[in-house]
Order: structure tokens, then C-alpha cells, then sequence
């Protein structure tokens, strides 16, 4: 049997680095670009916690599966599918972002690429505690 999958970890994690990125990077770009690039820092860190949102999203779903033979198979592909509707999130984020006339394009770019390399990080290390009966195999 598999082990239940952490909903509360990942998420709070996820957020965490969404708030310590919107900070570092209102502060550097702050220091960089000037009130622009603080206003974009600060905005690009909201629109990642969409990334644990979407993390935290998938593991609920895949919390109804639990118990099945091919949940660890169900796991998998759903971690893969949220990978692609990530990078969609993140062309979406990035657009909304410049889309506002104030905001700096290199500091909304880095901010969303860091958010978003770290939620796989978080994504990688939840797929990689699942575990499966050997029996279920």
C-alpha cells in the first residue's frame, strides 16, 4: 500500500518560496531597476503562488485514487501533466504580468522562472515519496 501523500508540506513550502521570492526579488531589482522593478518583484511573487496552488490541487485529486493498483501510475502522470499546464501557467503569469504598462520584463521573467523551477523541485520530491505495495505491482 502506498504511503498517503503530504497536502499540507508542499503546499506551505510552495508559498513560503513564493513569499521569500517576491521579497528578494522586490529587493534586488528594487536596488537594480528602482521602484519599477521592486513593483515587478512583488507582483511576479503573487502570480507564482499559483505553482503550489496547482501542486496542491493534483494531490487532492489524486488523494480519491488512493488504495488503487495504478495509483503510483496515476501519480506519475498526473505530476507530468501538471508539468505542462505549469509551463502553460507560467507563459500565462508572464504575459499578465508585462501585460501592465509599469512592470520591468527581466525581473517578472526571473521571478516566475525561479518560482517555477522550485515548484517542480517541491513536485519531484512528492512524486518521489510515493511508494507502492510490491504486492499491487
Amino acid at each position: 500500500m502506498s504511503r498517503p501523500m503530504p497536502l499540507l508540506v508542499p503546499t506551505l513550502v510552495g508559498v513560503a518560496l513564493c513569499v521569500v521570492a517576491a521579497a528578494v526579488a522586490a529587493l534586488i531589482s528594487g536596488g537594480v531597476v528602482g521602484p519599477e522593478g521592486a513593483r515587478t518583484g512583488a507582483v511576479a511573487g503573487a502570480v507564482g503562488l499559483v505553482f503550489p496552488a496547482l501542486t496542491a490541487c493534483l494531490i487532492m485529486l489524486l488523494r480519491r485514487r488512493e488504495g488503487m493498483a495504478a495509483y503510483a501510475a496515476l501519480a506519475f502522470a498526473g505530476f507530468l501533466a501538471l508539468f505542462l499546464v505549469k509551463i502553460a501557467a507560467f507563459a500565462t503569469g508572464l504575459s499578465v504580468v508585462l501585460a501592465a504598462g509599469w512592470t520591468h520584463a527581466a525581473t517578472a521573467y526571473g521571478t516566475l522562472a525561479a518560482l517555477g523551477i522550485a515548484s517542480l523541485a517541491i513536485d519531484l520530491i512528492v512524486v518521489n515519496g510515493i511508494r507502492v505495495d510490491p504486492d499491487s505491482r
